[in-house]
């Protein structure tokens, strides 16, 4: 989709978005004149009110393109990220299933700062969903985008977006694929792959490598599956030498099966298990172009949860790349166990702050639905960074509890600490997977994302599709530029 600025509306094109406020409606002359006719005949007949979400077409109206779409926004004051991103990814799909190749949007000038949310929104949109199918079609038929506005200072808006847009496909490709399809030897390159065509510094460590180190964790999660475990860590050096680095750590489990303690639902979809490592590898691939003058660091430990002769077990007892032993209680609580090696591996950076993101429980969406990712941490300040960031990319973050009982609920008889707590596990499964974390974490700033209930949806919001939705990818590109 090529977008491009331009100053007129071209009657040549295939559709007109036009976004409308309340308010407009009672001073529709800021409109071409014939849209502020159509809209005064449509406001009398209250057939359109500008209400946010509702949406009204048209045809054939005298020096227009061929059709035009009317799209509400509601009031001005309540325009932020998530109204503006719904009402155009709506009006995205609006496009794409008539089949409009030429597009064009009025930018009024209320839209202008956000911009680049508009374009990521009509671009998710029209993700395409159909890659593997053998008579592959573009599922887009958007074409061309045309901004009509007379700003001069948006070019920068639109590179911002195609950086995103591209980062955000990247980590939907990797997590809507299976892993037949995305093994752990093709997560590993792929972080790889990002690293080198940005010139950061990457260390991807082998089987043999973990095992000589003593990740004991990962290695014992991935003891039941055919494929090898790693860890990559990718480092970008954006910052001044010597500058704490920000590090982002994301779960790489490329399928979950459960181990022995077997999943009873949901199992086809657990190739989304390594959306965490997805966004971290997207939010890497992204930064350098975005210009980001920060140091971080994302480390993606990777591995597969199956069930053979080999496979870890309930009762085992196994020692971390910390030391610290731990019980486990049940197999299928693997990803704080490759997420805990992980965070240990990072202190030797010296870090500013830790954000590890995953899938880590079904609880937090029980606790929180579809909209809302968990947040918790040691550090009130970063959390509520993290839920600012959220809050500004419609990456919607609600900070959960982690007290010092939940915490307790994680400590072993025979060991320094069981990974599942089978005496109460009917409650607070998220607090409590975030208080084994934090056994890792000792004293440095540390803040978890549980994608667990929105990395994946069979109801996707208007500029999402079904399947990944790459939440909390816009989120960490916002910290680590903004806010960290």
């Amino acid at each position: 989709m090529k977008i491009k600025l331009k100053n007129s509306i071209s009657k040549t094109s295939d559709l007109l978005i036009v976004p409308v406020f309340k308010e407009d409606l009672k001073k529709t002359n800021i409109f071409p004149k014939v849209l502020a006719n159509f809209l005064d005949k449509r406001q009398k007949n209250k057939d359109f009110t500008g209400s946010y979400l509702e949406t009204l077409s048209t045809y054939d109206l005298d020096e227009m393109p061929r059709q035009v779409l009317f799209v509400g926004l509601g009031s001005k004051k309540d325009l932020n990220a998530k109204v503006a991103m719904n009402a155009f990814g709506k009006s995205g799909k609006f496009a794409n299933a008539h089949k409009r190749e030429n597009i064009e949007v009025i930018l009024t000038k209320e839209l202008e700062p956000i911009l680049q949310e508009i374009l990521e929104s009509i671009s998710s949109s029209v993700y395409d969903l159909g890659k593997l199918k053998k008579k592959r079609k573009s599922h887009s038929s958007i074409k061309s985008l045309g901004i009509i506005t007379n700003a001069k200072n948006l070019s920068e808006s639109i590179k911002r977006a195609e950086i995103v847009s591209s980062a955000s496909e990247l980590v939907k490709d990797l997590v809507n694929q299976p892993a037949n399809i995305i093994t752990s030897t093709v997560l590993a390159n792929t972080a790889k792959k990002v690293a080198k065509d940005n010139g950061y510094k990457v260390t991807i460590l082998s089987d043999k490598e973990l095992k000589k180190g003593g990740w004991g964790g990962v290695l014992s999660v991935n003891q039941g599956s055919k494929n090898p475990a790693y860890c990559a860590i990718i480092e970008y050096n954006g910052g001044k030498k010597g500058d704490a680095p920000i590090v982002l750590i994301g779960k790489g489990m490329v399928f979950d099966a459960g181990g022995y303690s077997i999943k009873t639902r949901s199992m086809e979809v657990m190739q989304q298990d390594m959306a965490g490592a997805a966004t971290v590898i997207g939010t890497m691939s992204a930064i350098k172009k975005l210009g980001v003058k920060k140091n971080v660091i994302g480390i993606t430990p990777i591995a597969e949860n199956m069930i053979n002769e080999n496979a870890y077990r309930p009762s085992d007892i196994i020692t971390m790349l910390s030391g610290d032993t731990v019980e486990v209680t049940n197999t299928d609580a693997e990803g704080r166990l490759i997420l805990a090696d992980a965070i240990h591996h990072s202190l030797k950076f010296k870090p500013k702050s830790i954000v590890t993101i995953a899938t880590l429980t079904g609880a937090v969406g029980a606790a929180l639905g579809p909209l809302y990712c968990g947040i918790m941490g040691n550090d009130d300040a970063t959390r509520d960074k993290i839920q600012k960031s959220g809050e500004e990319t419609d990456d919607l973050a609600w900070p959960l509890p982690v007290p010092k009982e939940y915490c307790d609920k994680m400590k072993s008889r025979y060991a320094d600490i069981k990974n599942h707590d089978l005496g109460s596990a009917m409650y607070a499964g998220t607090p409590k997977a975030a208080g084994f974390l934090q056994h890792f974490v000792g004293d440095n700033k540390w803040c978890h994302i549980d994608i667990g209930g929105t990395a994946f949806t069979e109801d996707p919001k208007h500029y999402q599709t079904p399947g990944a939705t790459a939440h909390g990818l816009r989120l960490l590109i916002k910290y680590v530029e903004k806010h960290a």
